[in-house]
């Protein structure tokens, strides 16, 4: 199945065009998820299970930053234009895994605006419906080039997440600091953005680095997202009860700074870069990260 040219959708990613181009993108992400739905061959009630997953899985409200990463590549060249969008699906099938699996452990009630799935079938069967996920994406990857290579990588991945969430467990119950923070989420969160940056370059000299960057960027990711919910979160799973605003800057700014340093090296600054406006122009690192940083901005200039 093709799933179009990424190359299609512009390459001059001004700010007057990026939010069109992000949108061609997540199309071109939700119609592959699409492609992958059918009649549940394991009877009426686990296909009403599924069923709810995927309206959850589609909804409007999911951003898909994880997914879109593969497709800012191939525009740059990185790697083919299919390639891509299978790579944004299969982060996306393993992200979605880990955040039904998540809601269980949470006891939510409600993602992305629809009832959770542990709230309208409880927490069993909802945590077998995160493993069905997760094995849509083995199965899903199978079907990939490099399929090994692939496969191996998001088993690294899965189980650094799982990891991840053993660390937040304890974070929750007692305060280790904030270098214990930063290896929770470098584990949980930072794993599939990195993921997200190396599976398109699988095979090139620049995979290692680039992953890296992956998973700085999703450091950043999670600090934004404790700042939208450092009054909610419980307890020490919050940087901000780590960190006052002043060091919360000066953190930032010093994890922008070897962000932007290691992406150079990778030879996907630009990528980064068109990522980090879209997000701040839908209103991530507004606060969180650019302001926090002193105003500084690491997408423009050398």
């Amino acid at each position: 199945m093709g799933h179009g040219d990424v190359s299609d959708t512009a390459s001059n990613t001004t700010a007057d065009a990026l939010g069109e181009t992000i949108e061609r993108y997540r199309a071109l992400v939700n119609a592959a998820h699409r492609a992958l739905i059918g009649a549940s061959p394991y009877g009426e009630r686990v296909g009403a299970m599924l069923e709810a997953a995927n309206r959850i899985l589609l909804s409007k409200e999911a951003k898909r930053v994880r997914a879109i990463i593969p497709l800012v590549l191939a525009e740059r060249g990185f790697c083919d234009a299919d390639y891509a969008v299978r790579c944004g699906v299969l982060v996306e099938l393993l992200h979605f895994a880990s955040l039904i699996h998540d809601d269980v452990i949470d006891g939510a009630t409600e993602r992305r605006h629809e009832p959770a799935v542990n709230a309208v079938f409880g927490s069993p069967d909802a945590v077998l419906v995160g493993d069905h996920f997760i094995c849509e994406a083995i199965d899903y990857a199978l079907r990939m080039p490099r399929s090994t290579d692939v496969i191996a990588a998001c088993v690294r991945a899965v189980k650094s997440l799982i990891h991840g969430i053993f660390v937040e467990r304890r974070l929750e119950q007692e305060n280790l600091g904030f270098d214990t923070y930063l290896r929770m989420a470098e584990l949980k969160t930072g794993v599939l953005f990195e993921l997200a940056f190396q599976l398109p370059l699988l095979g090139s000299s620049t995979a290692d680095t680039a992953a890296r960057v992956g998973r700085r960027f999703g450091v950043l990711f999670q600090i934004y997202d404790d700042w939208s919910d450092r009054d909610t979160d419980p307890g020490w799973v919050n940087a901000y009860t780590h960190l006052s605003r002043d060091e919360a800057a000066a953190h930032c700014t010093q994890a922008f700074d070897a962000l932007a340093a290691e992406a150079r090296d990778a030879g996907v600054y630009e990528v980064v870069a068109v990522v980090v406006r879209w997000l701040h122009r839908s209103g991530y690192f507004a606060d969180a990260v650019l302001e926090l940083a002193g105003g500084r901005n690491h997408t423009a200039g050398a």
